[in-house]
């Protein structure tokens, strides 16, 4: 398990990758961006939980964490999608199967860059 200081408000690009023992990061309010990669390859990664602060996300954040079927984002405004091909935004794998997000929040997040692309997702939450 991993606790973010309260320190800490950014996750650095590749911050984590490869942590492949890793299981569940709890990020505190008070982090206002995860950069490109920072969790990609964190294969044992099941659960985490974006907070309200969180404004902006890179690409490819959580690529590869095979075992993160669920993603809980309490930000109300999406965050937005920092991204270099503008074809293709990609924050997860298909293995995602649900991303609870405020209830009131649902159709901004099915409609936004990058967030849109996983609207089958998209489900709201009561946080």
């Amino acid at each position: 398990d991993l606790i973010i200081p309260t320190d800490i408000t950014e996750i650095k690009d590749m911050a984590f990758i490869g942590c492949s023992s890793l299981t569940n990061v709890q990020l505190h309010d008070g982090i206002t961006s995860i950069g490109y990669y920072a969790f990609g390859r964190c294969t044992s990664l099941t659960n985490i939980t974006i907070p309200k602060s969180v404004v902006k996300m890179s690409e490819y954040c959580f690529e590869d964490c095979d075992n993160l079927k669920k993603l809980y984002c309490k930000a109300s405004t999406p965050p937005t999608i920092l991204y270099s091909n503008a074809n293709w935004i990609h924050l997860f794998d298909s293995y995602l199967e649900r991303i609870y997000v405020p209830s009131a929040s649902v159709s901004a997040y099915k409609s936004a860059t990058g967030w849109k692309d996983y609207k089958n997702a998209i489900v709201g939450y009561d946080f």
